[in-house]
């Protein structure tokens, strides 16, 4: 009995200003090639999406896809490319060496024989691009991009509302959410998405300023001075920081901890 795949979520979110966010685990490109041959890939929105939208990430995903099969081939053909290459290296030196002379012997010879084997590795990396089974993995991939359909979650949906609310809010307001503790119950229900989508704002907020931004919100949860309240709000908005999709991470987050 073949081995049930495990199932990847891929969501479709609108800003207010009308602005499409997809949530994919393809941010870490090192994962495309595990997630598409191994894994059901489910697509999910809120509001449908316009067709451009869709268009825009499928062709971003071909390029991924791309970049990966490259990636994919060098690894593969190092060794046989690079004995190839010194062999051409070895047969082209030996060659100057013997057959043509001149007055500087050494310098020449290896110059000219390592512009010859660059040459060769760069020629034999394109043949191998276009080989049957760099081809067979580009068509597999693409196939499988192609598959991805998107169909409406009530999950979503909650998601969506919720962060246009937020971009309604003040930031003062958003942070006193922050230092409430407050949840709005969005993962009820859909564990396994909300689960998902927590690890690829993960990685959407893996930057210094988020970092820090997020452990002085986290101290500041319960309770937190006038001051302390009026400091990080200042922090905020200097650092120009996604506060609505911020706290709709965090208390995400928050939720699938506790269900957890």
């Amino acid at each position: 009995m073949p081995k049930r795949k495990d199932t990847v979520h891929i969501f479709h979110l609108y800003r207010k200003d009308g602005t499409a966010v997809f949530l994919h685990p393809f941010r870490n490109s090192d994962r495309l090639f595990q997630v598409l041959e191994k894994s059901e890939i489910a697509g999910h929105y809120g509001t449908e999406p316009r067709v451009e939208s869709l268009t825009l990430f499928r062709n971003e995903l071909y390029r991924l896809v791309e970049t990966q099969v490259k990636r994919w081939v060098a690894d593969s053909r190092f060794i046989p490319r690079f004995i190839l290459s010194a062999a051409i290296f070895l047969v082209s030196y030996l060659f100057l060496s013997f057959v043509v002379r001149d007055p500087l012997p050494i310098l020449d010879e290896v110059a000219i024989s390592l512009a010859v084997a660059i040459g060769a590795n760069i020629l034999l990396g394109r043949r191998d691009l276009k080989s049957e089974a760099a081809l067979k993995k580009r068509i597999a991939l693409r196939s499988k991009v192609d598959t991805i359909v998107f169909t409406e979650s009530e999950f979503v949906r909650r998601l969506e509302t919720a962060l246009i609310a937020k971009e309604d809010e003040k930031p003062d307001d958003l942070l006193e959410q922050i230092v409430a503790g407050n949840t709005a119950l969005l993962a009820e229900d859909h564990e396994q998405e909300a689960e998902q989508i927590v690890r690829y704002l993960d990685a959407m907020f893996q930057s210094s300023d988020f970092k820090r931004t997020q452990k002085r919100l986290r101290r500041m949860e319960g309770s937190a001075p006038g001051r302390e309240r009026e400091s990080m709000q200042r922090w905020l908005e200097s650092k120009k920081v996604d506060v609505p999709l911020l706290v709709l991470y965090m208390q995400l987050k928050k939720e699938v901890k506790t269900q957890a």
